[in-house]
């Protein structure tokens, strides 16, 4: 599941110019974010769970690394249910087919 959004971010990096780069973040405390997704000056940090149900404990480490880089946009949980939900002020909730 990961590796198909992986692949999906991919490719979208690939048609914006400048082309965006695609990458994994792990502080030096152990908090990790799946994708971290740049273009420009901007970041976008993705987690990807495979979960219908979204908790508060999936977006921990989306919601530090977000007040930690101010340069990030928001924060993107990508999930397997069928609407977008608001979990946070800058977090939200995407259902992996929106991709």
């Amino acid at each position: 599941f990961e590796t198909m959004i992986f692949l999906h971010l991919q490719v979208y990096s690939e048609f914006l110019t400048p082309k965006g780069k695609l990458y994994y973040y792990r502080s030096v405390s152990g908090k990790e974010v799946d994708f971290i997704f740049e273009w420009g000056r901007r970041l976008l940090a993705f987690e990807v769970k495979l979960t219908e149900k979204p908790a508060v404990k999936d977006i921990k480490n989306l919601i530090d690394f977000v007040e930690e880089n101010p340069n990030t946009v928001r924060g993107v949980l990508i999930y397997n249910g069928e609407s977008v939900r608001y979990l946070h002020s800058k977090v939200i909730a995407v259902p992996w087919w929106w991709l």
